[in-house]
């Protein structure tokens, strides 16, 4: 594998991951679509509704929300567990949705991609059964999201496709914009990336009018890796600028890394080192001001790669020296292991 491809696939997962994610492992099946809540799971409706299930549902949402916001992960999906239970004797399934999208975005965020896969299809089923388009369009989104961060590309752009059509449907500028820029990642994925930058231009006109600076700075970055994907570095040097102007004025830190990252690579990529050393210092200076030690880590390495690069071997030695250290001491085995066989290869080789 070349330097290049192996630089397009870190570049392509950090679109879909965000920079510094690592991808989760691959291996769980779509539930279809067209199912709805389990039959074992469904109360009997004939009963008549009891006042304190809509209060016990409703304070067992907030009590998920709570232990989250606290930490305690493993309380707050039992709450939330509890929240489904109390809506389905109500029959109420915007809140059985919205308890499902919680547990979702947890499992998400704990890597337990099985567990968020089942919870945004019970999402999308419990749309489906009460109706409503917009959490309709928000959990087939959602469902195709987990998809991609599984490398299930080609499954999740059908997913994306009847969110799209929804969102014409119903007129939504956010459902048109987060719809496209997902078409753009699972494109990306596909390596289809002149499909990848149609789609993410298209996401940016509706992204402009909906003014979401968090979704502005997204997008661009997105639209910035897609470009570099096609080697047209003066646009992905464009969008990822916008990106971090962006970033900058909503003080959004990790699209305000990730920018710089698109600038780097690409300033690296025609030569502009002096441009690319200079994003790297904003870089580490941010990264030391929110003293998070993996980011000025990343940072060390960039600037490691682009001395390389540059042919400067005792500066690209001296920083995957302190890369490393730092890798050492977050406890990230699998960098520090990645770093010191780089160091090794220039130490033994030089640079090639």
């Amino acid at each position: 594998m070349t330097v290049r491809s192996m630089t397009l696939r870190s570049i392509v997962v950090s679109a879909i991951l965000g920079w510094g994610m690592v991808a989760p492992a691959v291996g769980v099946e779509l539930v279809p679509i067209s199912r709805a809540i389990e039959v074992a799971q469904i109360p009997d409706w004939s009963r008549q509704e009891d006042p304190s299930d809509r209060l016990e549902a409703e304070s067992f949402l907030r009590l998920g929300e709570e232990k989250q916001r606290l930490g305690e992960f493993d309380a707050a999906i039992e709450a939330w567990l509890q929240a489904v239970a109390r809506y389905r004797r109500l029959r109420d399934f915007r809140g059985i949705g919205a308890a499902y999208r919680n547990l979702g975005a947890l499992y998400e965020d704990l890597g337990r991609w099985d567990k968020a896969l089942d919870a945004r299809q019970k999402q999308l089923d419990a749309a489906l059964s009460a109706g409503d388009d917009r959490t309709q369009l928000d959990g087939l989104n959602d469902v195709g999201g987990v998809l991609l961060r599984q490398g299930k590309f080609d499954r999740a752009v059908p997913l994306f496709e009847r969110a799209l059509n929804l969102a014409n449907a119903i007129d939504s500028s956010v459902g048109r914009a987060v719809s496209l820029n997902n078409l753009g990642l699972a494109a990306m994925g596909l390596e289809n990336y002149a499909e990848a930058v149609k789609r993410l231009e298209e996401a940016m006109r509706w992204q402009y009018r909906v003014a979401d600076p968090l979704e502005e700075a997204t997008t661009l970055n997105n639209l910035g890796a897609a470009y570099w994907a096609i080697e047209d570095y003066d646009n992905t040097i464009g969008a990822s600028g916008e990106a971090l102007r962006v970033a900058q004025l909503s003080l959004d830190r990790p699209n305000h890394f990730r920018a710089i990252d698109g600038l780097v690579e690409a300033h690296r990529r025609v030569g502009r080192y002096f441009r690319a050393e200079e994003l790297l210092e904003e870089r580490l200076e941010l990264a030391r001001i929110l003293e998070d030690e993996r980011q000025e880590m990343i940072t060390l390495a960039s600037f490691a790669r682009l001395y390389e690069t540059a042919g400067l071997t005792d500066e690209a030695i001296r920083f995957y020296g302190g890369a490393i250290a730092l890798a050492r001491s977050i406890d990230d085995l699998e960098e520090e292991v990645r770093l010191t066989n780089k160091l090794r290869e220039i130490l033994e080789n030089g640079i090639k």
